[in-house]
């Protein structure tokens, strides 16, 4: 497996797993055997192994219920590009020539074809072909009668809105050791884009250079995700962001819920490049009473899920999807982690209310 390069993570004690890797089966957590029998069944409330059930997710304050439509994804674009003024001769974009469309146009469908080197086999040449296969010129000249030709009219436009809205990358061309996402699970994901404030993007830590370029992909088909050879579990996700076979089992709520969680990996990614980072992990291993055993973080305080009960980096990946989608059970149950992610990851935007719905 492609591990992110994670650079802080992989020096602190908070990552015990880099890339987040989310499984679809309930694996164990070393101690909680211990300590259950140690405690009366009965007194202990088993939590659910996400933090956030369906229901939640469904009915949570400012989450959008239905994709966006082509006419409010084309009215975004032209929006956004109308101040830019287009170019005066012939730009040829990955063997594609394109007329008259703004250098930001024109940069977009550039990042959506030129191949990443370092995100799987698919190599450069296909990238040369992709003239050749969709036989862009000389009927497209422009950059969305381009992605039109090569992705379809609503999948096409909706990656260049992603791009552009979010800095998120969804083109197997570009991603390496990926698929063609299904109209169906983009807009499952599109929508989980879309649970993160505006104000949150983009998450990609080198978005000062690239302006966000963040890989957001779905694996080949029959793809698990499993490196362990000695395990046949199937792991839903990975904080690349890339999902997998297990992610399509879901139900398209709980693969909300997953896209989310693996954005809240990246949500702790960006800070990582934050001067103060250090101060911030330790709170949280505080916050968590995490503590190194035999090498391994663990805790045995309570958790907003069992999947936080892992690691540093699951229970802040399931404590923000708590923020979100469950704000009053985890401000009712852990007060001082939910009062964490409101002012150090969420810009003090709160959803209890509506009122930062338009954020």
């Amino acid at each position: 497996m492609s591990f992110v390069q994670i650079s802080t993570f992989s020096l602190l004690l908070l990552l015990a797993n880099p890339v987040g890797l989310e499984t679809s089966f309930a694996a164990s957590c070393k101690g909680l055997d211990q300590l259950s029998s140690l405690v009366p069944l009965p007194q202990i409330a088993a939590p659910r192994w996400h933090s956030a059930s369906d229901l939640e997710v469904a009915t949570a304050i400012c989450r959008s219920k239905n994709p966006e439509s082509s006419s409010q994804i084309n009215r975004y674009l032209d929006l956004r590009w109308q101040n830019f003024p287009p170019a005066s001769k012939t730009v040829t974009v990955a063997g594609i020539q394109i007329e008259g469309e703004s250098d930001e146009a024109m940069e977009f469908l550039r990042k959506l074809l030129k191949f990443h080197p370092g995100y799987g086999p698919q190599g450069p040449e296909v990238v040369s072909k992709v003239q050749s296969l969709y036989q862009i010129n000389p009927e497209c000249r422009k950059v969305r009668c381009a992605v039109d030709k090569i992705w379809g009219a609503e999948l096409g436009a909706k990656f260049l809105y992603a791009l552009a809205k979010y800095g998120m990358n969804a083109s197997e061309i570009r991603n390496g050791g990926a698929s063609r996402w299904s109209q169906e699970n983009f807009d499952t994901a599109l929508r989980a884009l879309r649970d993160l404030p505006q104000a949150l993007y983009p998450l990609d830590a080198n978005a000062n250079e690239t302006g966000g370029n963040m890989r957001f992909v779905h694996a080949p088909e029959g793809a698990t995700g499993n490196m362990d050879p000695d395990s046949d579990a199937e792991v839903n996700s990975n904080a690349l962001i890339t999902l997998f076979s297990g992610w399509d089992k879901e139900t398209t709520l709980s693969k909300e819920y997953i896209v989310f969680h693996e954005l809240a990996h990246n949500l702790w990614e960006r800070r990582a490049h934050d001067r103060d980072f250090s101060v911030l992990n330790a709170k949280w291993l505080i916050l968590g009473a995490w503590k190194v055993k035999r090498g391994e973080m663990v805790s045995i305080t309570p958790k907003i899920s069992q999947y936080a009960r892992a690691n540093p980096a699951e229970d802040f990946a399931e404590t923000a999807c708590a923020y979100r989608f469950a704000p009053e059970r985890l401000k009712s149950r852990f007060p001082a982690k939910y009062e964490f992610m409101k002012s150090n990851f969420f810009k003090d935007m709160e959803f209890m209310s509506g009122n930062n719905c338009n954020d």
